[in-house]
């Protein structure tokens, strides 16, 4: 069993023209903060800036990260292992048990985090993918996630997948037996998964 060589046969697409149209901005992702200056749709690439010069007139700041817990970087604070917060408890146990008894760099992890949402026919391909390459999975999804995966999916795939809500992603990644990341590759995940130096399949939603 071994993570392929990229000799697999992808299904044919058909390629989307991107730039063509202006782009819409976005509604209902902001929040207000007392006397920051409003930002306009053409603004938005220079958000980073405003937010730090608008800072800067209040308190000295100085702009740093992305960061990783320390522990997983310079080690200079200890038992700085995570970000103490989860919008899901993990199921910390039962993933890392698991991840234990398999072999090294023979598990693909599989995580969308929680905003992105595949269509029940991107989630049939991909369960069917992972079943067929004959590698071990960490598939990590909601419980809604999993009415769309196909029918006795979750029954049939044995002791080769295990199927969680949430995980201690930073502990997985770091986890010696992770040899790939299938990912909708949000900034943080793409961050996490260059650090630990874990390949990555991009599968980009919305505005990854």
């Amino acid at each position: 069993m071994a993570i392929p060589s990229g000799d697999l046969e992808l299904k044919s697409t058909k390629g989307l023209a991107l730039g063509l149209d202006p782009l819409r901005p976005f509604t209902g992702s902001h929040v207000s903060l007392p006397e920051l200056p409003l930002l306009l749709p053409f603004e938005t690439p220079l958000i980073l800036y405003k937010y730090v010069d608008w800072m800067s007139k209040l308190w000295k700041v100085s702009t740093i990260g992305p960061t990783l817990p320390s522990m997983y970087l310079d080690k200079r604070i200890e038992n700085n292992k995570d970000y103490s917060i989860n919008i899901y408890e993990p199921k910390t146990s039962a993933c890392m048990s698991w991840l234990n008894d398999k072999p090294i760099g023979l598990v693909i992890y599989v995580a969308f985090g929680s905003v992105a949402n595949p269509v029940p026919e991107q989630m049939e391909e991909l369960a069917w993918g992972l079943k067929r390459i004959n590698c071990y999975f960490l598939w990590v999804m909601s419980d809604s996630m999993k009415t769309k995966l196909p029918n006795k999916f979750i029954e049939e795939k044995s002791d080769q997948g295990l199927i969680l809500s949430w995980c201690p992603q930073l502990e997985v990644l770091a986890h010696e037996s992770i040899g790939c990341f299938v990912s909708h590759c949000g900034f943080n995940y793409g961050l996490e998964a260059m650090s630990f130096e874990v390949l990555m399949v991009a599968m980009p939603h919305w505005v990854d």
